[in-house]
C-alpha cells in the first residue's frame, strides 16, 4: 500500500514538472512572437516616415512653384485655360527668366502659355514627354517615334518658341548615352493633373 502510494506521488510529480515546462515553453514563443511583432511594427513605421517625406517634398515643390503665381489676374486666367482643357497634365516654368511662370498644358503635344500686360499669349508647341528645366538650354523634352530617340530643347525668344534638337539617336543605349550628361544637369518638372488646382491655392 505503501509503494503503491509512492508511485502514484511519483506520477503526479512527473505530471507537474511537465506542465511547468510546457508553461515556460509557452512563455517563450509568446516572447518571440511578440518581438516579431515589434519588428513588423517598427518597418511599418518606417514606412510612414518614408512616405510621410515623400508627402512632405512634393508639398515643398508646390510652395516653390506658388511662390511665383502671385499675380491674381495671371492665376485666374490659367485657371480657365485649365478648366477648358479635356485631359492632360500641366507644368508651370518661367521659361525665360522674365519672372513670369509659362503655363504648359496637354500631354503629347503640350501648349506654352504666357501671361503679358494682363492677358495671354501662347508662345508655341512643345512635342514630347517627361519635360525637363536646364539652366543652359531651357525647357527640355523627350520624345520617341519612327524609330528615332529624341531630346529637344525649347527656348523662349520674343514671343516665340524656339525649338533645336541637341539629341537624336535610333536606339534606347544610344539615346541613353549621348543625353545622359544633359539630362544630369537639369531637373524634372512637378507635373499636375489637369483637374489639380492645389498649386494655385498659395
Amino acid at each position: 500500500m505503501r509503494k503503491g502510494n509512492i508511485l502514484r506521488f511519483a506520477a503526479v510529480l512527473c505530471l507537474c514538472i511537465l506542465c511547468v515546462n510546457a508553461g515556460c515553453g509557452a512563455g517563450r514563443s509568446s516572447s518571440k512572437d511578440s518581438g516579431e511583432t515589434l519588428t513588423d511594427a517598427g518597418s511599418e513605421s518606417a514606412s510612414q516616415v518614408d512616405i510621410i517625406s515623400e508627402v512632405q517634398k512634393d508639398a515643398q515643390d508646390k510652395s516653390i512653384i506658388s511662390k511665383g503665381l502671385t499675380d491674381e489676374t495671371m492665376k485666374s486666367k490659367y485657371q480657365q485655360i485649365l478648366d477648358g482643357t479635356d485631359s492632360g497634365r500641366y507644368y508651370i516654368q518661367d521659361i525665360n527668366g522674365d519672372g513670369v511662370p509659362e503655363l504648359i498644358v496637354g500631354s503629347a503635344a503640350m501648349t506654352v502659355y504666357t501671361y503679358k500686360n494682363g492677358d495671354i499669349a501662347t508662345l508655341g508647341t512643345i512635342e514630347g514627354f517627361n519635360v525637363y528645366y536646364s539652366d543652359k538650354y531651357g525647357i527640355l523634352a523627350e520624345k520617341t517615334g519612327d524609330g528615332r530617340y529624341v531630346l529637344s530643347s525649347y527656348s523662349c525668344s520674343g514671343s516665340l518658341l524656339n525649338k533645336t534638337d541637341l539629341v537624336s539617336a535610333g536606339s534606347a543605349d544610344e539615346y541613353s548615352a549621348k543625353a545622359a550628361d544633359i539630362l544630369k544637369a537639369s531637373k524634372a518638372l512637378t507635373g499636375f493633373d489637369i483637374k489639380d488646382r492645389s498649386v494655385f491655392a498659395g
